[in-house]
């Protein structure tokens, strides 16, 4: 509770929310919205017990670092950003989203447009389903589309069933995204390593299994 009034406090542009070590028990999102410059990060683990556990919206310039978010099995999704510009996500580990009873399970998404963003040199881990799931997605929303971003350096590991799961997504048909996938790991996806529906995507130095 704590942790989601330090949340709805935030008002101001270059505003920083730190997580001292620790575990961080959480069971509602964490949502945020219309904060430029904002950072969040720390040295913590979020175990959380809600749908969606990071929720941030319409905030340029980014940041979010250093966490290891844990969905025990129950949430459904990890890092949601929509619409922020300049976002940089890095060190960052997701782990045990859903379970074989849910379904639309994922890590960490970028919707709509979040032009111009990184993410770098993080973990997802078992993102489970019913029936889609996914390790990092793209996807648009309202006609927007995230342009000239970068993956780079993360590990994905086991995202499944085989109906529908992808460890990197680009997802929509028609968009052009002008982005890269660099350097990354992905290993136990049983569907596709990643799957691109948009065009112009560079896709180099990957290692998938």
């Amino acid at each position: 509770e704590s942790i989601k009034k330090a949340f709805d406090s935030v008002s101001s542009k270059h505003t920083t929310v730190f997580f001292p070590k620790g575990i961080y028990k959480v069971t509602g999102t964490l949502s945020i919205s219309d904060i430029d410059f904002l950072t969040i990060t720390g040295d913590a683990s979020i175990s959380a017990e809600c749908y969606r556990i990071f929720d941030i919206k319409n905030c340029n310039h980014l940041t979010v670092s250093d966490l290891n978010i844990e969905g025990n099995s129950y949430c459904n999704k990890g890092l949601s950003i929509y619409d922020s510009k300049y976002s940089n996500v890095f060190n960052v580990k997701v782990q045990n989203m859903g379970s074989t009873t849910n379904d639309n399970i994922g890590g960490i998404e970028l919707i709509g447009d979040c032009s111009f963003s990184t993410i770098r040199n993080c973990k997802v881990f078992n993102m489970i389903s019913s029936k889609v799931a996914f390790g990092i997605m793209l996807s648009s929303r309202e006609n927007t589309f995230s342009k000239h971003c970068l993956i780079n350096n993360c590990l994905i590991d086991t995202v499944v069933p085989s109906d529908d799961a992808d460890g990197i997504k680009f997802l929509q048909l028609g968009m052009q995204s002008y982005s890269t996938v660099s350097n990354c790991t992905i290993l136990n996806c049983d569907k596709r390593a990643i799957k691109v529906q948009t065009e112009f995507v560079d896709i180099y130095n990957c290692y998938c299994e």
